[in-house]
């Protein structure tokens, strides 16, 4: 990684903690298939000013597998979920029965 330029090693970084958060791993696992040491990834992910996000310690990540396509409907409809009256999710259109599922599967576990 020395012979490239500066904007293409934060590219690069940017590229593999992009990809490292979309794959849902845990950052241990992901280093050891990219072969990049934990320690020098950890440093990638603290620095890089693009990746930077304010979120809560309760915070829970849901990942869905595979491409979803959302029907079209009309706006009539709305769907809201509430969890402890912290969390609050309002779907103005009515997504299909797997989507829900796993809308609600994830919430359920935030409790």
């Amino acid at each position: 990684m020395q012979s490239l330029k500066r904007d293409q090693q934060a590219e690069l970084k940017h590229m593999h903690i992009t990809k490292w958060r979309e794959s849902g791993v845990k950052m241990s696992q992901y280093c050891k298939e990219a072969k990049i040491p934990i320690s020098t990834f950890s440093a990638w992910v603290k620095h890089d000013s693009r990746a930077k996000v304010n979120v809560s310690p309760d915070f829970k990540r849901v990942v869905m597998q595979g491409a979803v396509t959302l029907p079209k409907t009309e706006p009539a409809a709305a769907i809201e979920f509430t969890v402890n009256d912290t969390i609050k999710i309002k779907l103005h259109t009515i997504p299909n029965h797997d989507v829900l599922i796993a809308i609600t599967k994830a919430l359920m576990s935030c409790n």
